[in-house]
């Protein structure tokens, strides 16, 4: 047969059987979507269909691949759903992989989100944030630097930015545990500023996003304000602020609206509020441009806040749990192949997370993620329903334990002590704001000190 992608519907549909039913319906749903194409190629047929390679490919990242040798070895050893083992050399493995390109992987990663996405929100609602369309966390993760694989890294000395293959900036649901949104970004010194508005795109309106001291500055402020954003992050230190309404403030506790910037230097346009309590060990300061607590209290703020972790612990499955600490390659196609397929499979394995969750009534957090990683390929060799077994060993074996998430300690307020503001008090202002010029990136390569002068 001809390596069409009518072929490569129905194998993976031949997957079905083997696989728990979230599995299924993800990978199925999206090569169903594609279309077909017509005509007739020429010349010798493929002995390798890129369907048996992706799935592998799949797998092997399940598994814990670390070289192209064990996809090849995969490939010629083991029957994966249909395809059959196949006689090939692994040079013949790399090379159809970098003819393939990226457009496979960048459609399926799509498709298989849009699916989970639609799979999971009827099952976890909008407890979270409930007046927010969405529940979003901004944030990026530079990659960990390359070995020495091509012939023009062999010069590089440690340490070199050369080594790094750059970014990768993405935006994290909350509510579904899924990455909705990713890019690469190939300068890994860039400030995270640079272009964070296209993590906006496709984000509904009345949507809340959450994001660290790296995004902080009165413009980005705001342009959510004015595009009809909500907002939730920290305090930076020693950022300059003038009172416009106190709600509450008692004992450390404060709640109030702020103009943000001095009368001299630069200042945002819009009012937000500030909210600062002592939770015992330090104070904790936040903003936000929802102005009324009753809409979003304090302690409800820095809930919020806290949860800006989840995009942390998402980046840390995919460099620790599922290898994207080291590169089987330093080809450029094939890197972006490997983090497209890990990708793919961490949207996966966080959906089946949630969904165990959503179904034994546990925090999403209370379902161990690396053991959960650990021993879902034996339970798909063995055809297991992985969420039937969860639930039924998993309380015993451990695998749902409570939490080890850190507890904040947070004021209990009343709404009746609050102070609200009169109907007239102004909401925005004119803004100023200051240009830097960028300072050069500092090389982190070894260098000889300076000769002392004669």
């Amino acid at each position: 047969m001809h390596d069409t992608l009518s072929s490569q519907v129905s194998e993976w549909a031949d997957l079905r059987p083997q696989v728990e039913e979230v599995l299924q319906r993800a990978v199925g749903q999206a090569l169903s979507h594609a279309a077909v194409p017509r005509g007739h190629r020429r010349g010798r047929p493929r002995v390798i269909e890129m369907a048996h390679v992706w799935l592998s490919l799949l797998m092997c990242v399940l598994t814990g691949m670390n070289s192209y040798q064990t996809l090849w070895r995969h490939l010629c050893c083991q029957r994966v759903g249909s395809f059959a083992p196949i006689q090939v050399t692994d040079d013949a493995v790399i090379k159809r992989l970098r003819q393939a390109g990226l457009a496979p992987l960048y459609d399926l990663f799509s498709q298989v989100s849009s699916f989970l996405a639609d799979w999971l929100t009827p099952q976890v609602g909008t407890a979270l944030a409930p007046f927010a369309s969405r529940v979003v966390a901004l944030d990026e993760m530079t990659w960990d630097a390359m070995q020495r694989h091509l012939l023009c890294q062999r010069t590089l000395p440690d340490g070199d930015v050369g080594l790094l293959p750059g970014k990768l900036a993405g935006r994290f649901d909350l509510r579904t545990q899924q990455w909705d949104w990713v890019q690469f970004r190939s300068d890994p010194q860039a400030n995270c500023k640079v272009a964070v508005c296209s993590l906006l795109e496709g984000l509904p309106e009345q949507s809340l996003v959450l994001f660290d001291l790296g995004y902080f500055s009165f413009p980005w402020f705001d342009y959510l304000t004015q595009m009809h954003y909500w907002f939730v992050c920290r305090l930076r230190e020693k950022t300059t602020y003038q009172l416009a309404h106190t709600f509450y403030r008692s004992q450390g506790i404060l709640d109030a609206l702020v103009w943000l910037g001095s009368s001299h230097g630069a200042r945002a346009g819009h009012l937000v509020r500030l909210v600062r309590f002592y939770d015992g060990q330090k104070v904790r300061c936040y903003l936000t441009n929802v102005l009324d607590p009753r809409q979003l209290s304090l302690p409800e703020v820095a809930r919020l806040y806290a949860r800006r972790w989840d995009s942390e612990l998402a980046f840390l499955t995919l460099k620790r749990l599922l290898g994207l600490h080291h590169w089987w390659s330093s080809h450029p196609v094939l890197m972006q192949q490997q983090i497209l397929a890990v990708l793919i499979v961490a949207q996966v394995v966080q959906a089946l997370r949630l969904h165990v969750a959503v179904q034994a009534g546990l925090d999403p957090f209370e379902v161990s993620l690396p053991l959960l990683i650990q021993v879902l390929p034996q339970l798909l060799l063995h055809r297991k329903a992985v969420s039937d077994w969860l639930l039924t060993y998993g309380r015993h074996l451990k695998l749902l334990r409570p939490s080890s998430r850190k507890t904040l300690v947070l004021p209990d307020l009343d709404l009746a002590q609050y102070t609200f503001p009169p109907p007239d008090l102004p909401l925005t202002r004119k803004a100023r704001y200051l240009e830097y010029a960028p300072r050069p990136h500092r090389s982190s390569s070894k260098t000889s000190p300076p000769t002392p002068p004669s």
